[in-house]
């Protein structure tokens, strides 16, 4: 791969992280293969470094293991999420997107809530729960 083909791939790649997390790929004389590549996601809990001989295979190996981390962390974010609900509606009377937001971030919120209630609601069996949309943003 040339220069620009390895920085069109790692544009690619972070397209499909957004604004979550970064990601890296490096020479290194330091790893077993010459080629590294590394991930990180802090709101899903995510890190993947990956090493290879070749580009292709590199940016095959962070592709493959980014699909597969990122649907693990986000179960986990998603359960998280659920029982956060739970409490939140226990203590409060009520869940918002709001009260949320005070814990995960806004975009997390926005992609996960719907299937966080619905998570809720079979983890619990006080439900059924819901969130109700307050129309102002706070400052998070």
């Amino acid at each position: 791969m040339t220069p620009t083909e390895i920085k069109a791939a790692l544009k690619e790649l972070d397209g499909s992280i957004g604004n979550r997390g970064i990601c890296g790929v490096r020479v290194s004389l330091y790893t077993k293969e010459p080629l590294a590549g590394s991930i990180s996601c802090n709101s899903l809990g995510i890190s993947i470094d990956v090493e290879a001989d070749e580009w292709a295979e590199l940016f095959a190996k962070l592709r493959s293991a980014w699909a597969k981390a990122r649907a693990d962390g986000e179960r986990g974010l998603i359960k998280k999420m659920a029982l956060a609900i739970i409490r939140l509606t226990e203590e409060r009377g009520e869940c918002t997107d709001q009260m949320l937001r005070v814990e995960f971030g806004a975009g997390d919120v926005t992609a996960f809530m719907d299937r966080a209630v619905e998570m809720a609601d079979k983890m619990a069996t006080n439900g059924p729960f819901a969130v109700r949309r307050v129309l102002q943003s706070n400052a998070a």
